[in-house]
């Protein structure tokens, strides 16, 4: 059965995930557009400090082309203890895929358009921690790797330790 958007009218619960600055992965404090795979930011880099960090990682689109059913978008939250991120350094710490496409789309099928009515946008608040195999990441980055015909999506991604209904 596809996910679909009930067809009776409902208030959706809503949940807010407040924003710093400081957390954002993105240059400024707004939805940055994007249409090439690579990092938030210039990148961005979040120094989490030393000790393990439990939190939510937002992800918020107020746009994502998937018109051409063939858009990919699939988000990486990365984790690192070298400040210069070289090669063999890094760990994944979350994955996140949303498009007309999906990595194993066989399985879960497309992701759903985002709303047409109601709130503008699509907010996605996904639990994660800076610790993988026991081992702990101080600096975070996140990435994105888009794919397709024409993708572009308006997006706003940062991380925060509280999310709390609405």
């Amino acid at each position: 059965m596809a996910l679909t958007i009930p067809a009776m009218p409902f208030n959706p619960p809503s949940q807010v995930g407040p924003k710093d600055a400081n957390l954002a992965f993105g240059t400024s404090a707004t939805f940055q557009t994007l249409t090439a795979t690579g990092y938030f930011g210039a990148p961005t880099q979040l120094d989490l400090g030393v000790g393990r960090f439990l939190g939510y990682w937002a992800i918020i689109f107020s746009a994502r082309k998937v018109s051409a059913l063939n858009e990919e978008y699939t988000f990486f939250l990365l984790g690192s203890n070298d400040v210069a991120w070289g090669n063999g350094n890094v760990e994944i710490l979350n994955v996140q895929d949303f498009g007309a496409v999906r990595t194993i789309a066989t399985i879960p099928g497309a992701s759903p358009a985002l709303p047409t009515v109601g709130p503008s946008g699509e907010a996605n608040y996904f639990p994660f921690e800076n610790m993988k195999s026991r081992i702990v990441y101080r600096y975070l980055r996140a990435y994105v790797v888009i794919a397709g015909t024409s993708p572009t999506m308006t997006v706003d991604t940062w991380i925060t330790d509280n999310v709390t209904a609405a």
